[in-house]
Parts: structure tokens; sequence; C-alpha cells
């Protein structure tokens, strides 16, 4: 970590601890050295699992419900196991209705009704 003040005009001198990575070549033999007091290690190249983001959940739910009518509260509550919330549902719908994927049909102004039909 390396100390670092920032000069803000008025406001005066801000301080923080910046964190910072240091690389090098690694030797052939080796899987960790020290090198002028700081221990360098072999990078782990696992890779994270990949899950399916919230729009493909999204998505994948009103493909299996096709024939249904949702509030996007519903389908919040719906897939509420697999971490959305009704702005994730909103957001998406409204992108898949700019893409034609789907239509959106609001109902008065405090009830949102969605009617999700797959465009052909």
């Amino acid at each position: 970590m390396k100390a670092e003040r920032i000069f803000k005009g008025r406001a005066g001198v801000t301080r923080n601890l910046r964190k910072y990575h240091l690389y090098m070549l690694k030797p052939e033999d080796k899987d960790a050295v020290v090198f002028q007091g700081m221990r360098f290690v072999k990078f782990s190249g696992r890779k994270k699992e990949e899950k399916p983001s919230k729009a493909r959940i999204i998505l994948e739910f009103l493909e299996k419900n096709k024939d249904k009518a949702f509030f996007s509260k519903e389908i919040a509550e719906a897939l509420r196991d697999k971490g959305i919330k009704p702005p994730d549902v909103m957001s998406n719908v409204r992108r898949f209705e700019k893409r034609d994927w789907f239509m959106f049909v609001a109902i008065g102004q405090a009830m949102e009704k969605l009617l999700l039909k797959k465009v052909i």
C-alpha cells in the first residue's frame, strides 16, 4: 500500500492509502520468489463459475410462462431466490420491448401489468 497526499484546493489536503499490484516474470523452476523484500507468488488461474445474468434469468422465466401475463412485482417475487428485484425486472423488460422481443402494457398510473408475449 502506498500513502498518497492529494491537494484539494480550499478543502485542504486529503490522505489516502492506495493499493497496488506488482508483477514479474515467473522463473521456470519456482512458484514463489522473494525480490527486494517482497514475496511474489504464482497467479492461480482458476476460472470463476459462470452464472446466468439477471436478464437471462428473467427472459427464461418469461419464455417458460409465455401464455400468462404478470405484474412486475409477481415476476420479482417468483425470482427472489435468484436475486432478482423489481427494478431489475422493469429495466430488463423495457430493454426486451425495445428489441421487440416482448410487449409491455401499462394499465393505469399506479398499476402496471406486463403482457409478455414473444414477438414472432
